[in-house]
């Protein structure tokens, strides 16, 4: 019943009391008012036009009134015809027993109409038993199926988003619903009769995509997502399935479990296409089925951790590329045991690895490994590239590529001499250290140490790098084991302190000179190279050097002229002792 005040011609009042009699058409017992905003749409529309047709007196004040009345139902509009909320019935004549009722059936609907632009539908029968169809052009903007199932056989439909919950089935009798944004979770599923569907997004997490019906299906879709629980996937047994994806972008954070053998053909849906994995659980992603093939074509696909790849075949054709994204913290890897694995374009990016201690990784790990391309090898860019360690890649019978990137070594103390001086004093000649990688701790200093552990110190500094020091600890007449070391840390400022230690053997009664041989010094190895017994130097009178080659080690001599060399065996080895 209309406000006793409307019945005035001239006169509209209302408050929001006059409306509070107002219930939906059909409501339920516990859900009354629920879709008032649709019947007051009604109400509104009565009351607007009872307002503004009233009758023409030729008065000033009958205009103005008129104006008024227009303005109030326009705000009125705004503040009450809002987009509501509807839900689906379960009374009679709202179900059946199997088949489908029609969505647009009005009766079926808590507001006593049928949704529409804006609005929100929910349908939550309960059972699947029988279903709803939309088989008219229906717009919504969000379309909610609780446990029931959903079938929509109209192209052009236009809702903007539909969640599935609670083991609900969404069967789309139509190839395209290009508008839709569809989240499926809870045991639901998506199932299209048709050979092809074109949606705008669809997102997994405990949820199937059901194709046995089909011998081949193409999905095209903006961005596919597969998160939490992943996806099943339920395919003929009687062959094998062809599936194209046709996507522009597609994360994958979930399983994807091929219930039998399918070919899945990944490519864009326009001119290229991104594919990640990437995982926030503990365990490794699984992929797919062993007995499923797998082609990428003119698809980018990036690994940011563990992936386990259950196929017979993955090919990368040569438009695709596979990049593989490691941290200290999360390692990117493939095992891919049962499959053929045939590469194209790949990039190794490591961040936050420390450049100065060795690294060694597997990378994939397949029943064959086939690439022709140069593997690319990007390490962190915060880290000077002459100060990085280099990269190796590694294939082992065909089956392991692995990643060993070697440590930073810094340089070799060159040139290192001993000399014999008059009468029994001793001497010792090297070249100081440069390297733009390293700074010394806590300045340039260098120990000599002989194999009783006595030790002495030479600090240097300035620009000179040839360098003498005078020998003050004991030195044996006989062959006696030296070594010189020095401390430094990395220059980029971290923690790591190491020392270098330089090994030698030499008769101080014939003043041997050593050579030092530098080895990586994170392998925490002895190098010992033996040098020919059978070497003979000799020295011009002028005290200058001479060089001698043997087995690509430059030896470099300076002797008094009044002393004849000998070579017996000696030893060279150079070790790295890190003291962090």
């Amino acid at each position: 019943m209309l406000p006793a005040d409307l019945t005035a011609p001239f006169r509209f009042t209302a408050s929001l009391s006059d409306y509070s009699s107002l219930r939906p058409r059909h409501e339920y017992a516990t859900g009354t008012g629920k879709s008032v905003g649709m019947h007051y749409r009604v109400f509104l529309s009565k009351i607007c036009t009872r307002s503004l047709s009233v009758a023409d007196d030729h008065s000033s004040l009958a205009s103005n009134m008129r104006q008024y009345n227009l303005l109030f139902c326009i705000l009125l509009g705004l503040s009450i015809a809002h987009a509501a909320t509807m839900s689906w019935r379960n009374t009679y004549g709202c179900y059946a027993h199997g088949g489908n009722v029609a969505f647009n059936t009005s009766y079926c609907w808590d507001s006593g109409v049928v949704p529409s632009t804006g609005d929100t539908a929910v349908i939550s029968l309960g059972t699947t038993s029988y279903g709803i169809e939309i088989d008219t052009n229906v717009s919504l903007s969000q379309l909610t199926i609780d446990g029931s199932h959903v079938t929509i056989s109209s192209s052009e439909t236009n809702i903007s988003s539909i969640t599935l919950i609670n083991e609900a089935q969404l069967s789309y009798q139509t190839d395209s619903s290009s508008s839709s944004s569809i989240s499926l979770s809870g045991g639901s599923s998506l199932v299209p009769l048709n050979s092809r569907l074109s949606v705008d997004q669809l997102t997994f997490s405990n949820a199937s995509l059901y194709i046995a019906m089909h011998e081949t299906f193409d999905l095209y879709c903006h961005s596919v997502a597969v998160q939490g629980s992943g996806l099943s996937i339920s395919s003929s047994t009687k062959a094998r399935t062809q599936l194209g994806w046709h996507f522009d972008s597609m994360s994958i954070n979930g399983d994807i479990v091929d219930s039998a053998s399918i070919s899945h053909y990944y490519s864009p849906r326009s001119s290229s296409a991104v594919l990640t994995t990437s995982n926030t659980s503990v365990s490794p992603l699984t992929l797919w089925n062993t007995a499923s093939y797998v082609t990428f074509d003119t698809v980018n696909v990036t690994v940011r951790s563990p992936v386990n790849l259950l196929a017979s075949s993955i090919t990368f054709s040569p438009n695709s590329t596979l990049t593989m994204n490691s941290t200290s913290f999360n390692l990117a890897s493939i095992n891919a045991s049962s499959a053929d694995v045939t590469l194209s374009s790949v990039t190794i990016n490591l961040s936050d690895t420390d450049p100065y201690l060795e690294n060694e990784r597997v990378l994939i790990q397949a029943n064959s490994i086939n690439y022709t391309k140069p593997i690319t090898v990007s390490q962190n860019t915060l880290i000077d590239k002459q100060c990085q360690g280099s990269p190796l890649i590694s294939k082992s019978y065909d089956k392991v590529l692995s990643l060993i990137i070697h440590p930073y070594a810094p340089p070799p103390i060159e040139y290192f001499e001993l000399r014999k001086g008059y009468p029994q004093s001793y001497h010792a000649t090297f070249t100081r250290i440069s390297d733009p990688c390293i700074r010394f701790v806590p300045s340039e200093r260098y120990t000599f140490i002989n194999q009783l552990g006595d030790s002495q110190n030479a600090s240097f500094s300035g620009n000179n790098r040839q360098v003498e020091f005078r020998i003050t600890i004991f030195v044996p007449i006989d062959n006696g084991k030296y070594r010189l070391n020095y401390t430094y840390t990395n220059m980029d400022g971290r923690s790591y302190n190491a020392s270098d230690y330089t090994y030698f053997t030499c008769s101080a009664s014939n003043a041997v000179v050593s050579v030092a041989v530098h080895n990586s010094p994170f392998f925490f190895l002895v190098i010992r190279t033996a040098l020919d017994r059978a070497i003979m130097c000799t020295v011009k009178k002028d005290g200058t050097h001479i060089q001698t080659l043997q087995e690509n080690i430059e030896i470099r001599k300076f002797m008094p002229e009044n002393f004849r060399l000998g070579c017996p065996e000696r030893f060279v080895q150079t070790e790295y002792n890190p003291n962090p």
